[in-house]
């Protein structure tokens, strides 16, 4: 049960044993193991509404909202949190809730199911808590266009269009899946992403990603590379049938590897260990070339993190400090930019065919 206090908006009781609160600060709490189905019922989209939906998507639809109780208080809630009782989110139970933009759950040792339309029409959605999250039904998303939240820790069925519209989403580039989603239609829920952002879109199938690459924009479904075999048992290497032009990458949050063999840092390089250690070693054999991202200005190598490429031909930025055995034993390196670079840890580039260079910065240099 749900105590009440002075001061919360409404309260009352759902589904089997459970309460829901409104508190005066505009979170709606929910608090049973079953949230129910509800159906929708009218209501009437103002010009504001219209004109979001149209600014973030190109496109607006006519809003139905919940028929749960707290959908009479819609504009009062402004979040969304569910205790750890809560396994499943019931049909259009939050449809329509058009001042919610954020979700939580209360930590918990059972996973949720979203069920189809569950949060439909949620508009100024911003964020939304994954994390135990296991299966989204049809079009649960739909239409919430400003929602970012893009990690799927314990995803693993997503129902279709179940992100229709969500073209915040796309925006940013990438999603991150930590399962390989084991409906054989679920890559469709994230194919309606681009249809409605980027149309005309084509995409590249990869190791670790599927990219989906426009004039002015790249998106990113991501997931590890320890998964990539059954993901590609899954669902082949063409993921996405209705676009062409596919070729082999892969990576994370911290770097990618391109179908050129380029490899891209996205931050500063750490040290590690040994070089086994980098993120992408497994996909060594494949790495010709390395460079930083443009927003990158500590280009720091470390120790060990290319040790023993030896397809590894060209490193195409200029870089600040290389750390130990940095590029040791890259036998194909020919071509790095140490112009400006200030540090150069022992054997950094021991058994690589450098010829003559520039170490006019250089202040600090180790053993070869």
């Amino acid at each position: 049960a749900i105590a009440a206090y002075a001061g919360n908006i409404a309260s009352g009781s759902v589904g089997y044993g459970g309460a829901w609160v409104i508190s005066d600060k505009g979170e709606l709490y929910v608090n049973v193991v079953h949230i129910p189905d509800y159906k929708t019922k009218a209501y009437t989209t103002t010009s504001e509404e219209l004109v979001h939906m149209y600014k973030a998507s190109g496109a607006y639809v006519d809003i139905m909202r919940t028929s749960a109780p707290w959908g009479d208080y819609s504009d009062a809630i402004t979040s969304i949190r569910f205790s750890s009782s809560v396994t499943t989110i019931g049909e259009s139970a939050f449809e329509g809730l058009t001042s919610v933009k954020q979700v939580t759950f209360d930590a918990r040792n059972s996973y949720v199911t979203i069920k189809r339309h569950a949060f439909a029409c949620c508009i100024y959605l911003k964020t939304f808590d994954f994390s135990y999250v296991k299966q989204i039904g049809l079009s649960a998303f739909w239409m919430c266009v400003d929602l970012t939240s893009n990690k799927f820790p314990v995803l693993s069925n997503i129902g279709e269009q179940a992100f229709m519209g969500c073209t915040s989403l796309g925006k940013g580039g990438c999603i991150y899946l930590s399962e390989v989603p084991t409906n054989a239609n679920a890559l469709q829920a994230f194919e309606d992403i681009v249809e409605t952002c980027y149309k005309g879109a084509y995409y590249m199938s990869t190791g670790t990603k599927v990219d989906i690459i426009n004039r002015n924009s790249t998106f990113h479904i991501i997931v590890p590379y320890n998964k990539l075999s059954s993901f590609i048992t899954k669902y082949g290497e063409i993921p996405f049938p209705d676009y062409t032009n596919c070729s082999l990458i892969c990576g994370d949050e911290s770097w990618k590897l391109d179908r050129f063999g380029v490899l891209t840092l996205q931050a500063a390089c750490s040290d590690f260990q040994a070089e086994t250690s980098a993120p992408w070693y497994s996909v060594r054999n494949k790495v010709k070339s390395v460079q930083f991202s443009k927003n990158v200005t500590n280009k720091h190598i470390g120790s060990n993190a290319f040790k023993g490429y030896t397809n590894l031909e060209y490193v195409s930025d200029t870089l600040k400090t290389v750390g130990a055995d940095a590029f040791a034993g890259c036998t194909k390196l020919s071509t790095v930019d140490l112009e400006k670079t200030t540090s150069i840890s022992a054997r950094a580039f021991a058994n690589t065919n450098i010829g003559q260079i520039n170490l006019s910065s250089v202040k600090t240099i180790g053993a070869s």
